[in-house]
C-alpha cells in the first residue's frame, strides 16, 4: 500500500506564459547549461552553497520560459553514477518510514557507484531552517547529502505533489524507477542492483532487504485507521465541539463538554486557543489547554514546538500530559518521546518543532487520546499535525 502525503495544488503550479504550447518535462543531467558552462557552473554553485548538507552542491534545477524543466548536475561526482533523489520532509511520518531504507540503501552500495541526494521540501514554514534539518538529519543517522529545497524548485521540476517519492536514475541520467509513497521497497533495491551491474559487470551484492513490518509488504491490507490531521488556517481543519476558525490569528474559547462521549476522528478543543497559518496554539490564559480525539490506530505522533507566550522570547519546554482511555499511558504504551517523570505523569516534553511520538503498541481498535497542557510552563503548545499509524 503506498501510503503518502499529498500537498495539493498549492507548490505545484508551474507559472508560466498561458501561451505556451509545450508541457513541462523534466530532464536530468543536462549538460548543456543555459549560459556557457564554466560560468553556469561558478554561478549555480554560488547560489546553492548554503542549501546543501553533508556534501558541496551537487545539481541543481531550472525552469525556462517556454515550459521545459531541467535538472543539471553541477558536480563531476555525481556524473555517470546511479543516482537516487528522494523527496522527503523530517516531520512527515510516511517520509519517516521510508527513510530507514534509503538510509541503509546508501550505506550498501554507496562504495559501487551510488549517489543518494535527499531533497527536503518543507511541509511546514520551521522546515525552511537549516538548524531543525540539520537535527533531524543527526537523529535519523543520514550521511548522504541533502540539499534544502525551499522555494520547491527541485519539487516542480519534477512535477512533484507527495511525500516520499524517490526516482532512480541510470549511469546516462535517465529515470528508471519512480516510486511515490511508500512500499515497492524490494524492487527498488533490485533496481539499483542492476543498474551499478551496468557499471561494474559482476558486482557482488547483498541479499535485498526484506521488510521487517508487515505494513511494507505489497499485498497487506492496513485495517481501517484515523487519517491523519493537518491543523491552521490553510488546511480548515474540522472541529468537533466548535464552529470553525473563520481567519488567521482569530482567539477561540472552547470547552469540551462531551462528557466522555466522542464522535470518531474529530478534534475537541478546551480553553483559548489561536489559528495560525499552519497551525493552532494556546494563549496566556489561565484556561486549562486540553485536545481529545477518538481515534483509531496503534500510535499516535504529533507535530508541535513551545512557542514563546511572550514574541521574541527564547523558546522553553513544555510538558503535555498523555492520556489515553482516560487514564495515563502506561510504561508499555509510551512513545519514544514520551516518559513518566517523577510526578507519576505521562508526559512528552515539547520544544524544538519536529515529529513527536507520543503513543505505542495499542491494540488496532477505538481509543480516547486526551492531551493536557501542564499550566506551570512560560511557553504554550503550538500543534501543527496529528498522525495516527497502523505499526504492524
Amino acid at each position: 500500500m503506498q501510503r503518502k502525503v499529498d500537498l495539493g495544488e498549492d507548490k505545484n503550479l508551474f507559472r508560466l506564459d498561458p501561451n505556451a504550447q509545450q508541457k513541462p518535462q523534466a530532464s536530468f543531467l543536462m549538460d548543456d547549461l543555459p549560459k556557457s558552462p564554466e560560468a553556469a557552473l561558478t554561478e549555480a554553485r554560488e547560489a546553492t552553497w548554503s542549501n546543501w548538507i553533508n556534501s558541496d552542491p551537487l545539481l541543481i534545477a531550472h525552469l525556462d520560459d517556454d515550459g521545459k524543466s531541467y535538472l543539471f548536475h553541477i558536480s563531476e561526482n555525481i556524473k555517470n553514477k546511479v543516482v537516487l533523489v528522494d523527496f522527503w520532509d523530517y516531520t512527515l511520518l510516511p517520509c519517516k518510514r521510508a527513510l530507514s531504507y534509503v538510509v541503509e540503501w546508501t550505506r550498501r552500495y554507496q562504495p559501487a557507484g551510488l549517489v543518494t541526494v535527499g531533497v527536503h521540501c518543507p511541509m511546514f514554514e520551521f522546515g525552511k531552517d537549516k538548524k531543525n534539518v540539520l537535527d533531524a538529519i543527526r537523529a535519523y543517522d543520514i550521511t548522504y547529502p541533502v540539499v534544502l529545497d525551499n522555494n520547491f524548485d527541485i519539487w516542480r521540476s519534477f512535477e512533484n505533489r507527495y511525500w516520499p517519492r524517490r526516482i532512480l536514475f541510470d549511469p546516462s541520467g535517465k529515470p528508471q524507477k519512480d516510486v511515490v509513497g511508500e512500499g515497492d521497497y524490494v524492487e527498488f533495491e533490485k533496481n539499483i542492483q542492476l543498474l551499478l551491474r551496468e557499471i561494474s559487470p559482476g558486482l557482488a551484492c547483498p541479499p535485498v532487504i526484506r521488510p521487517t513490518r508487515k505494513i511494507d509488504l505489497p499485498d497487506y491490507q492496513i485495517p481501517a485507521t484515523t487519517q491523519d490531521i493537518f491543523f491552521g488556517f490553510k488546511r480548515k481543519t474540522r472541529f468537533a465541539n466548535a464552529q470553525p476558525f473563520t481567519g488567521i490569528g482569530e482567539e477561540m474559547t472552547f470547552t469540551d463538554e462531551s462528557q466522555g462521549s466522542y464522535a470518531p476522528d474529530l478534534p475537541y478543543l478546551n480553553g483559548k486557543w489561536v489559528l495560525a497559518h499552519e497551525s493552532i496554539h494556546g494563549t496566556n490564559s489561565k484556561d486549562e489547554l486540553q485536545l481529545a480525539i477518538n481515534f483509531k490506530a496503534t500510535d499516535v505522533y504529533m507535530v508541535a514546538q513551545a512557542k514563546p507566550k511572550n514574541p521574541g522570547d527564547v523558546s522553553q519546554a513544555v510538558k503535555v500530559q498523555i492520556w489515553l482511555d482516560q487514564k495515563l499511558v502506561s510504561d508499555d504504551n509510551l512513545g519514544e518521546d514520551a516518559m513518566i517523570n517523577e510526578f507519576r505523569r505521562s508526559v512528552a516534553t515539547i520544544r524544538d518543532p519536529k515529529l513527536y511520538h507520543l503513543v505505542t503498541g495499542l491494540e488496532h481498535k477505538e481509543h480516547l487520546l486526551t492531551l493536557k497542557v501542564e499550566m506551570d510552563a512560560t511557553d504554550t503548545l503550538e500543534i501543527f499535525a496529528l498522525f495516527f499509524e497502523h505499526g504492524a
